[in-house]
């Protein structure tokens, strides 16, 4: 048993040093990007096709949901994101792989030997010695560690998700309770290092990783850029930190820049809202352009009108 713990320990300090290694280079890719002037940036962005604006839909809680109205204020007021652990996340396949080891006998005792020797430099000998005789001759019992230890990197990735469209109908049904919400807006241009989204890319295929797939959290990464195409209406973008989860992201104030009604938007609704851009407005801090769904005269797709106020 303590033979199968190190093991385990081996497999996820793989993971988490080349997790490290994309933090520290995405820290100095947004260093890099906290320098860059709004036009500079929405150049760049433009160039990758990175959106003008990226949207978050959201329900309006009830006045007396204590933990909804602070959720809200942190979102509105503090202009922060909630970076929740990918394995929250609505999608039950996100992150899922599916680990394709089958080797057994001798072919899976040098695998293992050759991760180990590689994760900590030592000698063949010693590796040997680290490698149970039941994972090599089982390949079931390596895919279900590699699984859960999969699963339990996952839990360390944060993910925050918007949408490239404020006008898809589904969106405002699943996302801002019925159209009785409302949407986000922001530009990633004025704060291009806490929005620095990437696209997801939808597939039918299921993910496969052969081996270990102990490329770690940019193997987990990678994958949190996928999604089956039954979800391809969602036009998803999603910041992504490699290394931490489930915490709040401050962004720039003047990167909020529109809040969009819900076409059934009530009056106690848009009173909590006006009450907190009120409080935003204390604080002198940049305020959005207020906007409104509104029906087509023909067809299906909604429209978004300036509206001024939140009247």
């Amino acid at each position: 048993m303590k033979k199968i713990d190190r093991l385990k320990r081996q497999i996820k300090v793989a993971a988490r040093r080349e997790a490290s290694a994309m933090r520290a280079g995405l820290e100095a890719d947004q260093s890099a990007l906290r320098s860059m002037s709004p036009a500079d940036a929405r150049r760049g962005f433009r160039a990758i096709g990175v959106p003008r604006f990226l949207y978050k839909y959201r329900s309006v809680p009830r006045p007396d949901d204590d933990v909804g109205v602070q959720q809200l204020r942190d979102l509105l007021v503090e202009t922060r994101l909630w970076l929740a652990s990918a394995p929250t996340l609505n999608d039950p396949f996100d992150s899922h792989i599916e680990h394709n080891w089958k080797l057994q006998g001798e072919e899976a005792r040098k695998e293992w030997m050759k991760f180990i020797r590689s994760t900590y430099g030592i000698s063949s000998a010693k590796a040997a010695a680290l490698v149970p005789s039941h994972y090599v001759a089982d390949p079931a019992k390596t895919r279900a560690v590699l699984n859960r230890i999969h699963r339990e990197l996952a839990e360390q990735v944060g993910v925050c998700s918007f949408s490239s469209t404020a006008r898809n109908t589904q969106l405002w049904s699943y996302y801002a309770d019925s159209n009785h919400g409302f949407a986000v807006q922001y530009a990633p241009a004025l704060d291009p290092a806490g929005l620095f989204a990437r696209r997801i890319n939808y597939t039918a295929d299921p993910v496969v990783v052969e081996g270990f797939g102990v490329g770690g959290d940019m193997h987990i990464v990678d994958l949190l850029l996928m999604k089956g195409i039954d979800w391809g209406h969602e036009k998803e973008w999603r910041v992504i930190d490699p290394g931490h989860s489930n915490y709040a992201l401050a962004l720039r104030p003047e990167a909020l820049t529109g809040l969009i009604l819900g076409l059934n938007i009530q009056p106690a609704a848009l009173a909590l809202l006006r009450s907190l851009l009120d409080e935003r407005r204390r604080r002198y801090l940049p305020m959005p352009r207020v906007y409104r769904v509104k029906k087509p005269a023909k067809g299906q797709r909604l429209r978004v009108e300036s509206c001024g106020d939140l009247e």
